[in-house]
């Protein structure tokens, strides 16, 4: 975290494709796909390279995203195509299948649906032609690297800013040439195009990858397709400690990735981040159960999926479930309530939770969660948590209500709960301005403005005053600003108790609080109370200010 309050100008970070060497390995980096042709002939301008070569990152930009988007989508596929005339792709290049059908609405005639369906068949067509094309020098250089008995450990193709809505299949030849390094690979970050996996070759089940520990896959585009090849790829990697992985969250069965077993069991498994539908929840509940190492646990598998299961939900979470779970952030429809960690039968000691905005209503504090739970994090919008304000538009019954108590429902049940938690010594509140939207003061709708000092002195009233170990209070949101020094030199009351605030705006600031001997608070900057291990900086849990 930096140590000082002083902001920083942003300056835009220009990404350049380029081949990075040292003594001992090269690492290749293409952010344009267009750089690949020029970034592999320099790889391979020495033999000696290819066996050097230890990691590959790509990261495109969904064209489909920039204010220019028409050009550089034209531009890109013409390149990629030797300038050939897609002049008839300019009516939906750039925009969305949604923008442009209700652009077009007025023009097309009823009963055209065939030659729509013509239209996106074409330009399907052509989009893979140029997704060829790129992936010939990509495909070239893993090639080089098997066939000079190199040893590839790290290989991430990332579509920034996402893969939705994203155009483009990689041809069967780029799957079958990342397939051969089964043997070598420790890291693997893929996602799918839009509909892509369901042509995506199956790894070989007689080639397993015995030294993969971090896999990474989002397969979040891939509403009805066969899964087959994840399925395969999942059940190859018995040395994984590190898994990321999302699906559709859709709860039609239309549009549920198919073909997905969960018969998987990773004896090393540590941490486990999953987003998606519960489609088969007894498979999920057994494979939960077959892997009892994982300590850290992002429970994003929605429940909604359940329909077989009607109210009854399904299989629960049993006492005897993920033993050594230390870590768990939990997604609002997940099926696992915050209480089921907590059962008072089970041998799990749950120390750090996160939970979504719907802790409004608060959950039951079993003598294990009091026992037990030392950090907690809500994740809810800014709104939730800022007063309500008498709107001119509001009935006279709900204006005497918040003259008499603004209070939001999240902050009643937070204020309520936190006093049950004895041994609590963190408290983090995502405060996420830029995920609500409101009327502003012009009449127009947007984004509130980010967290400032108001919202600090409002979240330090939800804290109990006395009877409490909360020793650190961390409040992130990255429209926030910079806290004013005067606030600072002169804050406002505090518990005995707390002794940090971790203010992660837009610059991140650590402060010390400390109590003058006039009764005043100062808030001063400090430096980081732990270091995180360089292979966990990516881990939720990992943000927290104190060690448990």
């Amino acid at each position: 975290m930096a140590s000082s309050t002083s902001p920083v100008e942003d300056k835009p970070v220009t990404k350049t494709s380029q081949v990075i060497k040292t003594p001992d390995s090269i690492t290749i980096r293409l952010f344009n796909l267009e750089d690949a042709e020029k970034i592999v002939r320099e790889a391979l301008s020495d033999p000696g390279n290819s066996k050097l070569i230890w990691t590959i990152e790509i990261e495109t930009s969904n064209p489909d995203d920039e204010e220019d988007d028409e050009d550089i989508d034209i531009q890109l596929v013409e390149n990629m195509m030797g300038g050939a005339d897609l002049a008839d792709l300019l009516d939906g290049a750039g925009t969305d299948d949604d923008a442009a059908s209700i652009d077009a609405a007025d023009e097309r005639p009823i009963g055209s649906d065939d030659d729509d369906d013509d239209e996106d068949s074409d330009d399907e067509a052509k989009n893979d032609t140029a997704m060829n094309n790129f992936c010939e020098p990509i495909i070239e250089l893993l090639d080089a690297i098997h066939s000079s008995s190199g040893s590839l450990e790290s290989f991430s193709w990332d579509n920034q800013p996402g893969w939705w809505d994203s155009k483009g299949h990689r041809p069967a030849a780029f799957w079958t040439a990342l397939w051969k390094h089964s043997s070598t690979l420790q890291r693997l970050r893929i996602g799918f195009y839009t509909h892509e996996l369901h042509n995506v070759s199956v790894p070989s089940p007689t080639k397993p990858f015995p030294l993969l520990h971090d896999l990474y896959i989002d397969a979040g585009t891939t509403h009805g397709n066969d899964g087959s090849a994840v399925d395969s790829l999942l059940s190859l990697c018995p040395s994984l400690t590190t898994l990321d992985f999302s699906w559709p969250g859709c709860d039609l069965d239309d549009c549920q990735i198919k073909n997905i077993s969960w018969d998987y069991h990773y004896p090393q498994l540590r941490s486990l981040t999953l987003y998606g539908g519960d489609f088969a929840p007894d498979a999920f509940a057994a494979f939960l159960d077959r892997n009892p190492s994982i300590e850290v646990f992002v429970d994003g598998v929605d429940g909604d999926c359940r329909e077989p299961y009607g109210e009854q939900g399904g299989p629960g979470l049993k006492a005897e479930t993920l033993p050594n779970v230390r870590c768990v952030s939990r997604a609002s429809d997940s099926a696992r309530y915050p209480e089921d960690w907590f059962d008072d039968k089970s041998a799990r000691k749950v120390v750090h939770l996160g939970l979504p905005w719907t802790t409004r209503d608060g959950f039951a504090v079993s003598e294990t969660a009091a026992r037990e739970l030392k950090c907690l994090d809500i994740n809810a919008s800014i709104n939730y948590w800022r007063p309500d304000e008498v709107d001119s538009d509001d009935e006279e019954e709900e204006k005497k209500r918040i003259r008499t108590d603004p209070s939001k429902p999240l902050v009643k049940s937070t204020r309520k709960l936190l006093p049950q938690l004895k041994q609590l010594r963190e408290l983090g509140i995502r405060m996420a301005s830029q995920s609500s939207t409101m009327r502003l003061p012009d009449g127009s709708f947007g984004s509130p403005p980010g967290m400032n000092e108001e919202d600090v002195k409002n979240i330090l009233s939800v804290l109990p005053s006395s009877d409490t170990q909360i020793r650190a209070l961390r409040l992130w949101d990255t429209a926030g600003k910079a806290l004013p020094q005067s606030f600072l030199d002169d804050f406002p009351r505090i518990p005995t108790s707390l002794e940090y605030l971790s203010w992660e705006a837009e610059v991140p600031v650590l402060y010390q609080l400390t109590k003058q001997e006039n009764g005043k608070v100062r808030a001063r900057p400090c430096e980081p109370l732990r270091v995180v291990p360089e292979g966990r900086k990516g881990d939720w849990n990992e943000k927290r200010i104190l060690d448990y």
